[in-house]
């Protein structure tokens, strides 16, 4: 008979998704291991590390000190996360927009902010392990292929290339180039990965959500304006629909964290506890829940396999 499957599906969006390493560390505290991972992003790469070590504390320790380390610091997050230029004064306002003058046209004139180079040293620092078969339980990276425009799914061969396919922000990481492909960040398909879980099997799916919420604004001015704003609003459309398939979903309050704000990353972490401490039980109970319920399709279904063979024989 089918096992009962329970995956955690982990979200993209940069600092926020540390606050997966919290939630990881309440539900292994409480016994609720995950049958598989799914991950986006920054939940490809806290996603791989859970189904390598399952050892939340570890991962901890493991994210603070690369986030300390020579290699991350050369990826210059700060200057892709600005500033707040109200309060700054004339000059900093001047060098302020000189730098994103800089960041744009370095965005036009190659594919890519990072080098090719540094991408290769920064995931060989963060991911220690090479290979899926190096994991203790199965794990699901998902990027994008660029040229296809599908979702790629990565659960063998190559785990640090299929990790940076994951994390590979276009224009900010360059793509990679894997099997015949050209891959780029799976926030592009899908930012919290849903349907992806529930096509591989499982029974009851816990997504842990990042994604900021879109913003109101006023009446765009600029045609490039309302181009970003309806793009926006057909990828929030589109989100909504598929973590609507989760069974049960956890939203650290981090929302209103820049991705690329990695002095945040204690703060996104202990969010990420305190969400899951807030719904652990609840979480527990729809669990049990939805074991008991699927126990008889699970009967029904292994029985209908057995008629199934002796009618084939």
């Amino acid at each position: 008979m089918k096992k009962f499957k329970f995956a955690i599906v982990l979200g993209g969006g940069g600092v926020r998704g540390l606050a997966h390493i919290g939630v990881l560390k309440i539900l292994h505290n409480e016994g609720l291991i995950p049958s598989f991972i799914v991950g986006t992003s920054m939940g490809a790469v806290v996603g791989a590390l859970y189904s390598a070590t399952l050892n939340p504390e570890e991962i901890e320790k493991m994210a603070r000190e690369l986030i300390k380390s020579k290699e991350f610091s050369e990826l210059r997050f700060e200057v892709l996360r600005g500033s707040h230029t109200a309060k700054l004064n004339i000059i900093e306002k001047f060098l302020h927009g000189v730098r994103k003058f800089f960041i744009y046209n370095m965005e036009f004139m190659r594919n890519s902010i990072i080098t090719e180079e540094l991408s290769r040293k920064i995931i060989e620092r963060t991911i220690p392990y090479e290979s899926f078969d190096e994991l203790k339980i199965p794990f699901y990276a998902v990027s994008t292929c660029i040229v296809r425009g599908e979702p790629v799914i990565h659960n063998s061969g190559n785990l640090r290339k299929a990790v940076l396919a994951s994390i590979s922000i276009p224009g900010v990481f360059p793509p990679v180039r894997y099997n015949g492909r050209c891959l780029v960040d799976g926030a592009s398909v899908s930012s919290t990965p849903v349907r992806i879980a529930k096509s591989l099997g499982a029974d009851f799916v816990l997504g842990v959500e990042v994604r900021p919420r879109l913003r109101r604004m006023g009446v765009p001015k600029r045609g490039i304006d309302v181009i970003f704003r309806a793009s926006d609003i057909t990828a929030e459309i589109l989100h909504e629909v598929e973590i609507s398939k989760a069974d049960f979903v956890l939203h650290p309050k981090v929302k209103n964290i820049h991705w690329a704000n990695f002095k945040k990353y204690n703060f996104c972490i202990r969010k990420g506890e305190e969400e899951a401490k807030r719904y652990i039980k609840e979480i527990k109970k729809k669990i049990k829940t939805k074991k008991f319920s699927s126990f008889f399709k699970r009967i029904f279904m292994a029985h209908w396999q057995k008629v199934c063979q002796y009618k084939n024989t």
